[in-house]
Formats: structure tokens, C-alpha cells, sequence
């Protein structure tokens, strides 16, 4: 669902700016995101931007909850390439 929803951002393209993401998220036990942060910059605020805004609208989460947890946390790596 996070790859579906996830869209380059305008000032990424004209920059032609390319990178990886990686993004720590707390998942709450229904599913909604307790706290996130980016754990690697891809170097471009545009795009470290979309990256949380995406894995924000990908929420709820529905995870398989190891042992009973409340919260899991759980880290999404996202590439960002314009087409060549």
C-alpha cells in the first residue's frame, strides 16, 4: 500500500533529485502511526517530506502482532527515481 500511494514531489522533479528513504515508524495496536522519523536522508528535503506524508496516508496499518505488542516499530526503506 505505501508503494501505491507514494508520488514524487514537484520540487524533487525540477530539481531532478533522486534518492533513498528510510523511515522509522511506532505503529500503534490499531494500526495508526504513534511516531516517525527519517532514519536516512536521500539528501533532499523534498523528498524526505513525501516520504513521511506517504507512510502518514498508508495509515491504519494492519501488522501481525508478534507476542501480543501494542506497538510495533517497524522501518520502510522508499526509492525515489525519475524515469530516464
Amino acid at each position: 500500500r505505501v508503494e501505491e500511494l507514494k508520488r514524487y514531489p514537484a520540487s524533487a522533479r525540477v530539481d531532478r533529485a533522486e534518492g533513498k528513504v528510510v523511515v522509522k515508524a511506532v505503529i500503534n495496536e490499531d494500526g495508526s502511526i504513534g511516531e516517525e522519523e527519517v532514519l536516512q536522508s536521500s539528501g533532499h528535503p523534498g523528498l524526505d517530506k513525501a516520504a513521511i506524508e506517504t507512510l502518514r496516508q498508508a495509515a491504519p496499518f494492519h501488522l501481525p502482532r508478534p507476542l501480543g505488542q501494542p506497538r510495533m516499530t517497524i522501518k520502510i526503506p522508499m526509492s525515489y527515481r525519475l524515469d530516464r
